[in-house]
Protein backbone atom coordinates (compact mmCIF):
# COMPACT_ATOMS: atom_id res chain seq x y z
CA UNK A 1 0.00 0.00 0.00
CA UNK A 2 3.02 2.42 0.63
CA UNK A 3 3.41 2.70 -3.20
CA UNK A 4 -0.57 4.52 -2.96
CA UNK A 5 1.17 7.32 -1.71
CA UNK A 6 4.39 7.57 -3.62
CA UNK A 7 2.51 7.12 -7.69
CA UNK A 8 -0.87 7.72 -7.81
CA UNK A 9 -0.35 6.76 -11.44
CA UNK A 10 0.05 3.08 -9.54
CA UNK A 11 -2.95 4.13 -7.01
CA UNK A 12 -4.92 0.78 -6.19
CA UNK A 13 -8.06 3.45 -5.95
CA UNK A 14 -7.73 4.27 -9.39
CA UNK A 15 -6.76 0.78 -10.99
CA UNK A 16 -10.41 0.02 -9.79
CA UNK A 17 -12.19 3.17 -10.60
CA UNK A 18 -15.38 2.71 -13.19
CA UNK A 19 -17.44 5.31 -15.31
CA UNK A 20 -21.11 4.72 -15.58
CA UNK A 21 -22.68 5.47 -18.76
CA UNK A 22 -22.99 9.59 -18.63
CA UNK A 23 -19.07 9.46 -18.03
CA UNK A 24 -19.09 9.53 -13.85
CA UNK A 25 -16.38 7.66 -12.20
CA UNK A 26 -17.40 5.47 -9.31
CA UNK A 27 -16.40 2.66 -6.84
CA UNK A 28 -17.59 -0.74 -6.48
CA UNK A 29 -17.43 -0.53 -2.76
CA UNK A 30 -17.05 -4.65 -2.83
CA UNK A 31 -13.72 -3.85 -5.27
CA UNK A 32 -12.82 -1.49 -2.60
CA UNK A 33 -12.98 -3.96 0.53
CA UNK A 34 -9.74 -5.52 0.21
CA UNK A 35 -7.54 -2.60 -0.81
CA UNK A 36 -9.10 -1.05 2.68
CA UNK A 37 -8.14 -4.51 4.38
CA UNK A 38 -11.85 -6.14 4.51
CA UNK A 39 -11.80 -9.70 4.23
CA UNK A 40 -15.09 -10.17 4.95
CA UNK A 41 -18.51 -8.05 3.22
CA UNK A 42 -19.98 -8.32 6.50
CA UNK A 43 -17.89 -4.81 8.24
CA UNK A 44 -18.29 -2.93 5.00
CA UNK A 45 -21.96 -1.85 5.61
CA UNK A 46 -21.14 -0.50 8.73
CA UNK A 47 -18.44 1.50 7.53
CA UNK A 48 -19.88 3.00 4.96
CA UNK A 49 -23.24 3.51 7.07
CA UNK A 50 -20.65 5.80 9.08
CA UNK A 51 -19.13 7.48 6.43
CA UNK A 52 -22.78 8.19 5.18
CA UNK A 53 -23.23 9.91 8.26
CA UNK A 54 -20.28 12.21 7.76
CA UNK A 55 -21.65 12.68 4.68
CA UNK A 56 -24.86 14.21 5.99
CA UNK A 57 -23.22 16.06 8.84
CA UNK A 58 -20.89 17.93 6.21
CA UNK A 59 -24.22 19.35 5.01
CA UNK A 60 -24.42 16.94 1.89
CA UNK A 61 -26.61 14.74 0.82
CA UNK A 62 -25.71 11.09 0.97
CA UNK A 63 -27.69 9.83 -2.20
CA UNK A 64 -25.18 11.93 -4.38
CA UNK A 65 -23.07 9.74 -3.20
CA UNK A 66 -23.32 6.41 -2.10
CA UNK A 67 -26.29 4.29 -4.16
CA UNK A 68 -26.73 0.88 -2.62
CA UNK A 69 -27.45 -1.93 -5.48
CA UNK A 70 -26.62 -5.28 -5.35
CA UNK A 71 -24.11 -7.28 -7.64
CA UNK A 72 -24.90 -10.18 -9.84
CA UNK A 73 -22.54 -13.03 -9.27
CA UNK A 74 -22.57 -16.44 -10.91
CA UNK A 75 -24.23 -17.38 -7.33
CA UNK A 76 -27.16 -14.93 -5.43
CA UNK A 77 -27.00 -11.59 -6.28
CA UNK A 78 -24.65 -9.53 -3.42
CA UNK A 79 -24.95 -6.49 -1.71
CA UNK A 80 -22.88 -3.48 -3.08
CA UNK A 81 -22.69 0.34 -3.04
CA UNK A 82 -21.81 2.54 -5.99
CA UNK A 83 -19.43 5.15 -4.45
CA UNK A 84 -18.26 8.42 -5.77
CA UNK A 85 -14.61 9.88 -5.11
CA UNK A 86 -15.80 11.65 -2.14
CA UNK A 87 -17.53 8.37 -0.61
CA UNK A 88 -14.77 6.23 -0.86
CA UNK A 89 -12.60 9.25 1.25
CA UNK A 90 -15.20 8.99 3.69
CA UNK A 91 -15.05 5.46 3.24
CA UNK A 92 -11.58 5.29 4.16
CA UNK A 93 -11.42 8.50 7.14
CA UNK A 94 -14.29 5.93 8.84
CA UNK A 95 -12.73 2.79 8.57
CA UNK A 96 -11.08 0.48 11.16
CA UNK A 97 -7.67 2.91 12.04
CA UNK A 98 -5.50 -0.49 13.40
CA UNK A 99 -5.70 -1.50 9.47
CA UNK A 100 -2.51 -0.50 7.50
CA UNK A 101 -4.36 -0.18 4.70
CA UNK A 102 -6.65 2.23 6.10
CA UNK A 103 -3.95 4.20 7.39
CA UNK A 104 -2.31 4.27 3.74
CA UNK A 105 -5.54 5.05 2.35
CA UNK A 106 -6.22 7.84 4.75
CA UNK A 107 -2.44 9.09 3.97
CA UNK A 108 -3.46 8.95 0.15
CA UNK A 109 -6.50 10.81 0.42
CA UNK A 110 -4.77 13.37 2.75
CA UNK A 111 -1.91 13.54 -0.05
CA UNK A 112 -4.60 13.97 -2.64
CA UNK A 113 -6.40 16.56 -0.83
CA UNK A 114 -2.77 18.75 -0.52
CA UNK A 115 -2.13 18.55 -4.04
CA UNK A 116 -5.71 19.60 -4.93
CA UNK A 117 -5.39 22.59 -2.90
CA UNK A 118 -2.00 23.54 -3.98
CA UNK A 119 -2.50 23.17 -7.87
CA UNK A 120 -5.59 24.90 -8.48
CA UNK A 121 -4.07 28.22 -7.17
CA UNK A 122 -1.46 27.83 -9.08
CA UNK A 123 -3.57 27.49 -12.01
CA UNK A 124 -5.66 29.86 -11.22
CA UNK A 125 -2.77 32.21 -10.73
CA UNK A 126 -0.91 30.64 -14.02
CA UNK A 127 -4.61 31.67 -15.76
CA UNK A 128 -4.52 35.10 -14.62
CA UNK A 129 -0.61 35.70 -15.90
CA UNK A 130 -1.83 34.23 -19.52
CA UNK A 131 -4.45 36.73 -19.44
CA UNK A 132 -2.68 39.91 -18.26
CA UNK A 133 0.17 38.50 -21.27
CA UNK A 134 -2.70 38.19 -23.88
CA UNK A 135 -4.15 41.97 -22.98
CA UNK A 136 -0.71 43.01 -22.96
CA UNK A 137 0.00 41.67 -26.49
CA UNK A 138 -3.47 42.81 -27.52
CA UNK A 139 -2.35 46.10 -26.60
CA UNK A 140 0.84 46.43 -28.17
CA UNK A 141 -0.65 44.67 -31.33
CA UNK A 142 -3.86 47.46 -31.53
CA UNK A 143 -0.50 50.11 -31.34
CA UNK A 144 0.42 48.52 -34.51
CA UNK A 145 -2.67 48.19 -35.92
CA UNK A 146 -2.97 51.61 -35.86
CA UNK A 147 0.15 52.72 -37.04
CA UNK A 148 -0.37 50.43 -40.29
CA UNK A 149 -3.76 52.03 -40.34
CA UNK A 150 -2.22 55.69 -40.41
CA UNK A 151 0.58 54.50 -42.83
CA UNK A 152 -2.38 53.60 -45.32
CA UNK A 153 -4.08 56.14 -44.92
CA UNK A 154 -0.94 58.65 -45.59
CA UNK A 155 0.04 56.60 -48.63
CA UNK A 156 -3.70 56.45 -49.83
CA UNK A 157 -4.13 60.43 -49.45
CA UNK A 158 -0.57 61.07 -51.22
CA UNK A 159 -1.23 58.76 -54.17
CA UNK A 160 -4.31 60.89 -55.13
Amino acid sequence: MESIVRQSEQSPFDAIRQFDQDGNEFWSARNLMPILGYSRWERVPDVVERAKISCINAGNQDAEHFSEGTRKTSGRPQQDFKLTRYACYLVAMNGDPRKPEIASAQTYFAIKTREAETVIPQLQQDNETLRLLLELERERNRGKELDSTMLTLHAYRDWE
